[in-house]
């Protein structure tokens, strides 16, 4: 008989990053010699498919309720994977404690762990394995298998995204009879061009409003997440996180303002995978009164773990 552990390394910053290395050391006891054929460490992917719930309805109109978690499947995937002992080398393991130190590159094509909720119902995510497999010598004997979970996060790491994000946009107002045009120009800019969990960013605007109306910029931070139908019905969904108005914007002025906008502690933007997006935008919006219509740009931008 064989115990084990899989004991992996908290990195410094306290979470395992895309691109970065996974170190750890399984531990092992034997209670007898034993033949092995090979012993592997697999990074495993797990992408669970949508949970069906609700009621089902039959041709008789009868009906079952299904709950959340009846019907559970999983697409798994082999992210990278290590030999402890190779499989043409036969070892003979004596009785009592062993170690094996590992390292394990974390792609940087990685999507990060995520749960996919709708409705405060579980319909998808991505979770992340370790898997210690024990094949033995012999073809009847039963082989062993141990497992860890860990949660890996997306790294952001480009030097250009230290740049602040500069954009603008307009609007001329339709005005009978007018004898000059009434425009109104933003130039927007974030202090970065990206987001962090539990760090606000700061937005600051250059208003000229050369127009006869009072106007305000309203600032949003939307979340858009979208599944494919590996993962069952598909789902599209679009969530305001955060939202923030100016004061109000006097007519026939140039006006600084800034909006600040508090970042949640689960925002990680989700790439890389053939079943889950999940992408962040900042919409900023011109809000105009009537019979003007509002006008509004989005910034993209990623969410991640800066180093």
């Amino acid at each position: 008989m064989v115990t084990s552990e899989i004991l992996i390394t908290v990195p410094q910053i306290g979470k395992h990053l895309t691109g970065e290395i996974l170190e750890g050391i399984v531990k092992l006891d034997l209670d007898k010699n034993t033949v092995y054929k090979s012993i592997t460490l697999t990074l495993v992917e797990k992408v669970c498919s949508r949970y069906e719930y609700g009621n089902k309805t039959f041709d008789d109109n009868s009906t079952i309720q299904i709950k959340a978690n009846d019907i559970n499947q999983y697409q798994t995937r082999k992210v990278e994977k290590i030999h402890l002992i190779k499989g043409n080398e036969k070892k003979l393991l004596t009785a009592g404690s062993h170690e094996y130190l590992f390292e394990i590159k974390i792609p940087e094509n990685t999507p990060p762990s995520v749960r996919i909720t709708d409705k405060k119902i579980t319909v998808g995510g991505i979770r992340y394995f370790l898997i210690l497999k024990f094949k033995k010598s012999a073809i009847f004997e039963e082989n062993d298998y141990f497992v860890t979970h860990l949660t890996i996060y997306p790294k952001i790491n480009s030097t250009l995204l230290e740049k602040p994000l500069i954009a603008s946009f307009g609007k001329t107002l339709t005005k009978l009879f007018a004898s000059k045009k009434h425009e109104i120009e933003v130039k927007a800019e974030l202090d970065k061009n990206y987001l962090t969990p539990c760090c606000e960013r700061k937005i600051t605007f250059i208003v000229n409003n050369k127009s006869d109306v009072i106007i305000t910029i309203k600032t949003e931070l939307i979340c858009k997440t979208s599944t494919t139908e590996d993962l069952g019905k598909p789902l599209q969904k679009t969530k305001v996180l955060a939202a923030v108005e100016t004061p109000s914007i006097p007519d026939n002025s140039i006006s600084n303002m800034f909006n600040i906008i508090p970042v949640g502690p689960d925002i990680y933007t989700v790439r890389h995978s053939k079943e889950i997006s999940r992408e962040y935008i900042i919409r900023v919006t011109m809000k105009l009164p009537s019979p003007h219509t509002n006008t509004s740009m989005d910034l993209p931008v990623l969410a991640g773990i800066k180093p």
